[in-house]
């Protein structure tokens, strides 16, 4: 059964598109991003130009460029299975700079395509469509916590929230991860095999027609090394190690995998700068169902005293938290930057959202119920670095109620994001 769910971004897209030449919709296989094309393009009265459709694909090469129609608005689906597009709207525009000209999408990040892709420097805004987030799921009125935060703090504070959610029902929510796909399987087995599916596709077809790998077997065996370290600072020595590749092997596939959006190296943030920042990027998968089913977890052995579960379940919560807020900070105007805070002595903080009038906001994840005073110290010791830019800092957790720390230090339940 097909669902079509109202995404946070809907309202973004038309915006976006209105204040540029071209708009690219970028992200993982399977998100929705054929079906927003095509919602778009009817609005039009227009046609998508499918390259992931082989008789389209042969077109192209006989008539070229004559298959992208001369009136305006152009919409192209996975533009990235043609190298020679790009080129021909850069032509294009050439003979007539307007906004709102193309709406394309693809499922390789931009960044990985060849260097033709810098001649629309300046003419091309991107978004990244991303795996459902639960407030999405749920379907119910949008309401982008995240956007209120960074907008209103002190108002957002005044918000008293008791959850509903037990922690089973967060662990069930990770393990089924945001793709629509994978939330319309009847049974765990259907879901792996979805997921096995999804993997050897995106590996096989997609990053061997970008970098033209042939030892895939490879790459799916790093895969599940890094599914081990979801949530956790990126060590690729220690991984090179484990996987039996050389340390240049290794991370040319880790970039190959994120830029077919199977994981995400989350920087750090230099919002607020020092000497002794920790330089290395924490991995994330973008989708944490996919994770959880490399690793053999699923919605029922999530909850078993399984050492082998138990040891990856801090990360993948982390992940999953940090994907959730991620998704609805991504479609506010206002957020400039977003990566994580470390320092070498092992302060850390695991998410800030930079804004551009120059604001930090800090995010702790705890998967427990039970909140130390001690848990904030992070928070505070950045609060105090950060001075006047600071906007300021929440700590997400499993536990029922909300309150408030210090002014402007709060404690939430995760789920305030979909609620």
């Amino acid at each position: 059964m097909t669902i079509l769910y109202n995404r946070v971004i809907d309202n973004i897209i038309p915006k976006r598109f209105s204040e540029t030449p071209v708009l690219l919709l970028q992200g993982p296989r399977s998100v929705g991003k054929s079906t927003t094309l095509k919602i778009i393009s009817q609005k039009y009265n227009k046609n998508v130009l499918d390259l992931d459709d082989p008789e389209t694909i042969k077109l192209l090469e006989i008539i070229g460029s004559d298959i992208i129609p001369q009136n305006y608005p152009v919409f192209i689906d996975e533009y990235q299975k043609n190298s020679n597009i790009l080129n021909i709207i850069k032509s294009r525009l050439n003979l007539k700079t307007d906004y709102q000209q193309f709406l394309i999408s693809g499922s390789t990040s931009f960044d990985a395509m060849p260097s033709n892709s810098q001649n629309l420097t300046g003419r091309i805004d991107k978004i990244d469509i991303l795996p459902l987030s639960q407030l999405e799921i749920s379907q119910k009125r949008h309401n982008n916590n995240i956007e209120k935060i960074i907008n209103n703090f002190p108002k957002f504070l005044e918000k008293k929230f008791i959850s509903k959610t037990e922690y089973s029902q967060y662990l069930k929510m990770l393990t089924i991860g945001g793709f629509p796909l994978s939330l319309t399987q009847k049974t765990i087995s259907s879901r792996n095999r979805w997921f096995k599916n999804y993997i050897n596709y995106t590996i096989n077809r997609d990053i061997r027609d970008m970098a033209n790998i042939r030892q895939t077997d490879e790459m799916i065996s790093l895969l599940n090394k890094l599914a081990k370290a979801s949530g956790q600072i990126l060590n690729i020595k220690n991984i090179s190690k484990d996987s039996k590749m050389n340390e240049s092997t290794t991370k040319n596939y880790i970039t190959l995998l994120e830029k077919v959006f199977l994981i995400n190296r989350l920087p750090i943030s230099k919002a607020i700068n020092t000497n002794k920042l920790m330089k290395r990027p924490k991995i994330h998968f973008v989708d944490t169902g996919i994770a959880s089913s490399i690793l053999g977890i699923n919605e029922l052995n999530i909850n078993d005293f399984n050492p082998k579960i138990i040891t990856n379940i801090g990360g993948l919560f982390e992940s999953f938290a940090i994907n959730e807020i991620i998704r609805l900070a991504s479609v506010c105007d206002d957020v400039k930057n977003i990566g994580y805070w470390r320092t070498l002595d092992g302060k850390e903080i695991d998410l800030i959202l930079e804004t551009w009038n120059n604001k930090v906001f800090a995010f702790e994840i705890k998967s427990g119920v039970n909140i130390k005073s001690s848990d904030f110290n992070s928070i505070k010791y950045y609060k105090k670095l950060a001075g006047d830019s600071f906007g300021g800092g929440i700590l997400f957790y499993t536990g029922k109620i909300s309150g408030t720390v210090e002014k402007d230090i709060a404690l939430f339940p995760l789920d305030t994001l979909w609620h």
